[in-house]
């Protein structure tokens, strides 16, 4: 809508420029933009003698102490948001302890801040019949073969398709194109960047599903909380593959019919590919899909279809929570539980989860959080009563949950004298699916070929020169790497502290399971998927296809494998070890372990036939992997708030991490120290201040790590706090302060 006239003559507005210094500034509103001008327009402004581009926050907004510049002129005839985003970026700049420009950032990335009205992308497409385009090509064979290319190419291919595509697989030029084009036998177009599939793509459309006695309920409560535009979070708790989605696609069909739109939040972008077939087949074109592996323009384009209100439906991992859906009427976070949804790159550290659950509230609409191992946080919530519990406990069919078995390895490794990765029963497991023409899924979190190089001799490793972790071994490469910084190194032959020759490989990674698996079963179809195989763009779409498709038997992976994938002829999920994560640091150790498990395991047995999962530890008896074995999320659960509880950790309590980084360790405790005397007298007197102490990992890209972690019931007081005393530290190039709200590791 066009906002009235400013009261009191004001004529002026806030706007934030597009800059890398973090700077928002007052200018005077030109008479002829006073009625058109809104919050979320792009502007052009003056800047000393420079003009810049930025984004209109506050209109109208106070005049400034000194009389100011002029807006130039509008650079969008569109806001690209609106104010209740705004709203949700300063309750980010507050909450996440960092300046509005910075979080502004992070809402709206440079893709969208650095792109106005990019240039469309030509398409080409058949002007003939099929049958009628291979006439052509005959005629074309012999005078013009490259023409003939072009028309065999597109002979392949449904609707437009991308003309760099086209020329690229055809091997020919752009001449040849024109040529058939003014024959009328091609016809090129112009398009936005963002195309919903990939070129040829065919999806079916599909119908909604018979819902199930539980799942009628859940979707009542939604559709209550929808149709009375009702700010409600519900935490779908719904065991794997209980149509948690279906649910999701029946609430935003509703949404759909009232007009309004829906933002789906998945954790990985290797789930956006199977996810997005499943929203695009029942919606068709009213779905966008907005992650960061796409181009600028491609981003840009999907943005500025949600803008426009061409597209209601946004998917994408945690930045889809800022999209512009216009009349935002529901929100569901998948996988809620998943720690991709905290940003842990760059600074405002945010949880997209949180991030839901307060734009949810601002814009007045349910949101759905949806998982089979719900967080903690998220649990204790609804236990609450801040959040509804909506329980799925069946599959529907009443198809049967996969028969668990924990195999303990260390008496696996007595029968192999020396031990294996693998259990003898996991292989006659692999071998009877081989044989009856099923799939298995073998899952370990670590990736790489040998996870450590070690001198038997003085028992030296071989560590990252740049951070405190040993290097991982690449085979593919024959080069260690610090999964950390990315540091390369050729291997060691000789110890280099001892001279010693008996310097080996240690440990596994997925790379070398995939080895092993390929020669106990060469006959087998084996491919890997984690984040070294996946680099290429569409990588892990391609695997997915392929693993769908049945052309792999045996898919080796780490946590990517793990979430939300929907594989009916999977019946063995194989655990190589389940104890990576119960050996971290960190308090959330048995949440994370028992949470893959539950995850991993729930791949196996989605189809009309039983599945079967085998976990491999050395700690067959541990609390989480025997709730795990038991599906019993409830009793997982109970054992872990009484231990945060008795320890006073969150959700009783919030943390606030304060690492302070420098290339000196003793300035790192000096500061950190420092920090400490100046906070203990400013914060409440039930609140606690522990450390300073290292990290596990104290040393990252040259930089020693000391931290403070702040215990407390009260985060805007206790930020405050900090307000007051970081200013008195004084400015050092060489320290940096982080401060992580709410930190998902402790690592």
């Amino acid at each position: 809508m066009i906002l009235p006239s400013p009261q009191n003559n004001s004529t002026h507005a806030e706007v934030i420029l597009n800059l890398k210094a973090d700077l928002c500034l007052t200018y005077t509103v030109p008479e002829e933009l006073i009625r058109r001008l809104r919050v979320g327009h792009m502007v052009l402004v003056p800047l000393g003698s420079r003009r810049v581009n930025g984004f209109v926050t506050l209109f109208p907004a106070p005049p400034p102490r000194r009389p100011g510049r002029s807006i130039i002129r509008l650079l969008d005839p569109e806001p690209f948001f609106g104010d209740n985003l705004i709203s949700l970026v300063r309750w980010i700049s507050q909450y996440y302890f960092c300046s509005f420009s910075r979080a502004f950032k992070t809402a709206l990335p440079s893709p969208i801040r650095n792109t106005s009205n990019p240039s469309p992308v030509l398409h080409v497409a058949l002007n003939i019949s099929v049958e009628e385009s291979g006439e052509e090509i005959e005629k074309l064979a012999g005078k013009a073969p490259r023409q003939a290319d072009i028309l065999k190419v597109l002979q392949g291919r449904t609707g437009t398709s991308p003309l760099a595509a086209v020329l690229k697989e055809s091997g020919a030029s752009r001449s040849s194109l024109t040529a058939l084009e003014k024959k009328g036998l091609v016809v090129i177009s112009q398009e936005d960047r963002y195309t919903s599939g990939r070129p040829g793509e065919e999806i079916l459309p599909t119908g909604p599903l018979v819902l199930n006695d539980e799942q009628k309920v859940a979707f009542k409560e939604i559709v209550d909380a929808i149709d009375n535009e009702e700010f409600r979070v519900f935490l779908l708790h719904g065991i794997t593959g209980s149509g948690k989605t279906e649910i999701y696609l029946q609430a935003v069909a509703r949404v759909l019919e009232r007009g309004e739109g829906a933002i789906i939040m998945v954790p990985e972008i290797s789930l956006t590919p199977q996810t997005g077939e499943r929203f695009r087949s029942r919606f068709g074109d009213q779905v966008v899909v907005i992650h960061s592996a796409q181009a600028a323009g491609e981003r840009y384009s999907a943005w500025r279809r949600l803008a426009d209100g061409r597209a209601r439906i946004v998917l994408g991992p945690r930045s889809a929570v800022f999209a512009p859906v216009k009349n935002l009427g529901l929100i569901v976070v998948d996988e809620e539980h998943e720690t991709s949804y905290k940003q842990s790159a760059i600074h405002p550290f945010y949880h997209g989860r949180d991030v839901a659950v307060m734009r949810g509230k601002l814009e007045n609409c349910p949101v759905i959080l949806g998982s089979a191992t719900p967080s903690v946080e998220s649990y204790n919530n609804q236990r609450e009563g801040k959040y509804s519990l909506l329980t799925l406990s069946h599959r529907p069919d009443e198809a049967e949950l996969p028969k668990v078995r924990i195999i303990d390895m260390r008496l696996e490794r007595e029968k192999f004298r020396g031990g294996s990765s693998f259990s003898s029963i996991l292989l006659r497991e692999m071998k009877l699916n081989l044989e009856e023409g099923r799939q298995t899924i073998l899952f370990l979190n670590r990736r790489g070929f040998f996870t450590v190089l070690v001198c038997r001799e003085c028992g030296y490793v071989a560590r990252c020169p740049h951070c405190s972790v040993s290097l991982t071994y690449h085979k593919g490469k024959r080069l260690q790497i610090c999964h950390l910084c990315g540091y390369t190194a050729a291997p060691d032959r000789s110890c280099p502290l001892c001279k010693s020759k008996d310097i080996t490989f240690s440990g596994r990674g997925t790379q070398r399971i995939e080895e092993q698996i390929k020669k106990i079963f060469p006959q087998a179809r084996v491919r890997r998927m984690d984040t070294d195989s996946v680099g290429a763009r569409d990588s892990h779409r391609i695997i997915l296809d392929e693993f769908k498709a049945g052309r792999i038997d045996i898919l080796v992976g780490t946590q990517m494998i793990a979430k939300g994938l929907d594989f009916p002829n999977v019946t063995l999920v194989g655990v190589i070890m389940a104890d990576t994560a119960l050996s971290l640091a960190d308090f959330r150790a048995t949440e994370y372990t028992f949470q893959i498990l539950s995850q991993v395991g729930g791949r196996a047995g989605r189809g009309e036939l039983k599945g079967t999962v085998i976990i491999q530890t050395n700690s067959p008896r541990h609390p989480a992997l025997l709730s795990a074995v038991r599906h019993d999320y409830a009793a997982f659960f109970d054992q872990e708030i009484a231990l945060r509880a008795e320890l006073g950790y969150p959700p009783l309590n919030h943390f606030i991490s304060l690492t302070v980084l420098s290339r000196n360790e003793d300035k790192s405790l000096r500061i950190c120290e420092h920090l400490a005397r100046l906070l203990r007298p400013v914060m409440a007197p039930e609140d606690e201040i522990m450390g300073p102490a290292p990290p596990p990992i104290n040393r990252i890209r040259g930089r020693y790590r000391w931290q403070l972690l702040l215990k407390t019931h009260g985060v805007v007081s206790t930020l405050r706090a900090l307000g007051q005393v970081l200013p008195g530290l004084g400015k050092d190039r060489d320290v940096k302060i982080e401060v992580d709200v709410d930190p998902i590791s402790m690592l």
